[in-house]
């Protein structure tokens, strides 16, 4: 179970001036530490301190990490600040003058980064751009093998699967023409800039860092030329790799410590601000300089006199650390040494595309399926799973590619250790297995709050049975071992979020049903119909209309005094219409594509969604409608009630449905697109697939049973 966030009371300073000048827009973040406050009354004998935010009318804050002032030896260090403290140590602090004790000026240099390796392009760009990592490297393999430009396709970067950081002798010479030509000489260093990563000792660089092919293309010259997301990414390599060989930037920090005339708290505010540009020119071009603050802080003189308006104490919550996002995972991965430059996009697409995590607001949150199989792992095969091990055996497998070591002896001895373990974990018994993977993630599977001080494995339906882990298409869930006669079953919900009911987008103005959106077993999708408040609360399950036969959909009909005439369809449409259930069930769903993001869906796009199979218009030769639809393997166009050759008079068609491929969405495919699609499909030949042996066998089958009565017959005759 997750620890509990410790609760910190702070206290935070607003609209503190001199009185001798007055600060027209400058806002700065100080800490103070006052004894006072440790010495009130409170019941935590722990070690605190209290920290304060200094407010001046109306200037965006200028933050520095905060540095702890000793306090005076004469007030108790021994208790921990809570909020009755934070109120009287804010109202102690209002009667007590404030003056500038010192002023303290920093000088510092910062160097430029090293140019992009595969790590660290996937997760700044992945970053800056909001883009999976996956999307990163196929954005970057188009650059490398080249765009068309002026009709011929022609390469922006270099290799983009790459450990180093170092660009080769003739771009580092191209990087420093271009920046003499471009830029004042101060903006050139004296000489090369070599970068070389020592913490890592199994770095390969068998390839170059990635870079520009030409430091004269500028990403600007490209405007139109090439696609939107492969400019951006190519003007952030471009960037990168040119700001690598400029000089260091420099910037001045400026120090303002303040206290009280009575020695009880200390401030410190402090502003930076940029004296010379360097590769900031290039790497940050809008990051400003910070003058205005910093010209705000130099009016200050040692000894000036400050007043304090207004003190308010606030309540700091402790957060645990962030989850990853896949650009930080993969800079993870490279500190640990496991995995290549190669295999950082496919370590990512496996964890999605099996279900041992999912993409969540660009952040990775593990499934069921992971955390049990993390736990299988650990609890059979620990050793083999662990980081140190990982590494170690990839620094084998590189000592093999460099021929340091034999392939032959280290396979050897690597299996005669390695084929044991997997031989026991094999002979093992099944359920064995699994009664050890529900032990180990009893807080997931089991959670005691849920069970209300009873057992939390004793099942709910039966009371006899208890709780195990079991498995079926859709996934591992929980059911009784009382099987089959206890149904009971629930899912395994998320560590942080057990049941994910739904949202609530709004209501379609034709029908006033709610659009929501949902998660099932096959993900998310956008539902019209229901009632999402009453769906998420424990009630008696609505009929599935749809699954109903023709007899239930009648006496449903009946029972609420509506005709029984028609066909099935208009019989459920009927019924979904019904005044007691049309708010209440769901009247159409529809999958969400892949191109959109869960929590950016807006209603007009679930209408849409919630639209489709959607009209485009008719085949301009062919006749019929073509349709755009989105179906459990993608987008789709579909073309239905056109003329076909060979077809019988009256007899209608078969539709022709074609796949939409990766560069087009439901959303943007045209009606010339569609056709071109279904056009190039009809045009395919027909392969010897399973339907086309299917239709030969018959009438082969036809022709042997027509010979053996032949035979037959001739046999009887003589």
């Amino acid at each position: 179970m997750p620890r509990p966030h410790r609760k910190t009371p702070h206290t935070h300073l607003h609209r503190m001036r001199p009185s001798s000048w007055r600060v027209g827009q400058a806002t700065a973040t100080v800490a103070v530490v006052t004894a006072a406050a440790m010495a009130a009354a409170c019941c935590s004998r722990r070690r605190s301190r209290a920290t304060h935010r200094l407010t001046r009318d109306r200037e965006p804050r200028a933050s520095a990490p905060p540095r702890k002032p000793n306090p005076p030896s004469t007030r108790s260090r021994t208790r921990r600040a809570c909020p009755a403290a934070a109120e009287a140590e804010a109202a102690m602090l209002g009667g007590a003058p404030w003056s500038v004790a010192a002023i303290r000026r920093t000088a510092r240099r910062l160097s430029p980064p090293a140019p992009y390796n595969t790590a660290s392009m996937q997760l700044d760009a992945s970053s800056r751009l909001g883009v999976p990592v996956g999307v990163i490297m196929r954005l970057a393999q188009k650059l490398y093998e080249g765009v068309p430009i002026g009709g011929e396709p022609r390469a922006l970067i270099t290799y983009m699967r790459t450990d180093s950081h170092q660009m080769s002798d003739e771009a580092v010479a191209a990087a420093r023409q271009y920046i003499g030509a471009h830029f004042a000489p101060d903006f050139l260093p004296d000489s090369p800039r070599l970068f070389a990563d020592r913490r890592k000792k199994n770095a390969q660089e068998a390839h170059e860092a990635i870079r520009p092919v030409d430091f004269a293309v500028e990403p600007a010259s490209l405007a139109g030329a090439v696609p939107e997301r492969e400019l951006a990414l190519y003007e952030l390599i471009w960037r990168r790799a040119l700001a690598s060989q400029m000089s260091q930037a420099r910037h001045e920090t400026l120090a303002i410590h303040m206290r009280a005339a009575d020695g009880a708290a200390a401030a410190r505010a402090s502003a930076s601000r940029r004296l010379f540009a360097g590769f900031e020119e290039v790497l940050r071009p809008d990051g400003g300089d910070g003058a205005e603050t910093a010209r705000v802080l130099e009016s200050l003189a040692e000894g000036d006199e400050l007043a304090l308006l207004k003190a308010e104490p606030s309540q700091h919550w402790t957060t645990p650390p962030p989850r990853y996002s896949e650009g930080g995972l993969v800079k993870r991965l490279e500190q640990l040494g496991v995995g290549r430059p190669s295999t950082y996009a496919m370590i990512m697409r496996v964890l999605q595309d099996r279900g041992y995590a999912e993409l969540d607001a660009r952040a990775l949150r593990p499934l069921p399926r992971g955390q049990m199989l993390t736990a299988l792992l650990v609890s059979q095969l620990e050793r083999y799973v662990q980081y140190e091990y990982t590494a170690r055996l990839e620094e084998d497998l590189d000592a093999i590619s460099r021929g340091e070591l034999d392939m032959s002896g280290f396979l050897s001895g690597w299996w005669a250790e390695f084929g044991p373990a997997v031989g026991r974990v094999e002979q093992a018994d099944a359920l064995a297995l699994r009664d050890a993977v529900a032990d180990a993630m009893a807080w997931l599977l089991f959670p005691a709050q849920q069970a209300g001080g009873a057992d939390p494995r004793s099942c709910p339906g039966c009371g006899s049975g208890r709780l195990a882990v079991k498995f079926s298409r859709f996934g591992p869930f929980i059911g009784c071992d009382a099987y089959p006669n206890c149904s009971f079953s629930r899912t395994i919900g998320r560590d942080d979020q057990p049941e994910r009911g739904g949202r609530l987008i709004g209501h379609d103005e034709g029908t006033g049903l709610e659009v929501s959106l949902r998660h099932g077993p096959f993900g998310p999708y956008v539902q019209l119909g229901g009632n999402l408040t009453r769906d998420q609360e424990e009630r008696l399950p609505l009929p599935d209309v749809g699954k109903m036969k023709m007899a239930q959909l009648k006496d449903e009909l009946a029972n609420r005094g509506l005709s029984q005439e028609g066909r099935k369809a208009s019989l459920v449409e009927r019924l979904l219409d019904a005044p007691d259930l049309r708010y209440l069930l769901p009247h159409k769903r529809t999958s969400l594509p892949a191109e959109l993001r869960v929590e950016d869906v807006r209603l007009d796009e679930a209408l849409r969604l919630l639209a489709l199979p959607a009209p485009l218009g008719p085949h301009p030769t062919l006749g019929g409608q073509l349709l755009v639809g989105y179906g459990r393997f993608g987008g789709y166009v579909r073309l239905e009630g056109h003329a076909a050759d060979g077809a019988a008079d009256g007899e209608q068609p078969e539709p022709v449905i074609a796949s939409l491929p990766a560069n087009l969405s439901i959303f943007n495919a045209s009606l010339a697109e569609a056709v071109a699609l279904v056009d190039r499909k009809m045009a395919r030949p027909k392969g010897r697939g399973r339907g086309s042996r299917r239709s030969t066998s018959k009438p082969a089958a036809a022709g042997r049973a027509a010979g053996s009565k032949r035979s037959a017959s001739e046999l009887q005759t003589a």
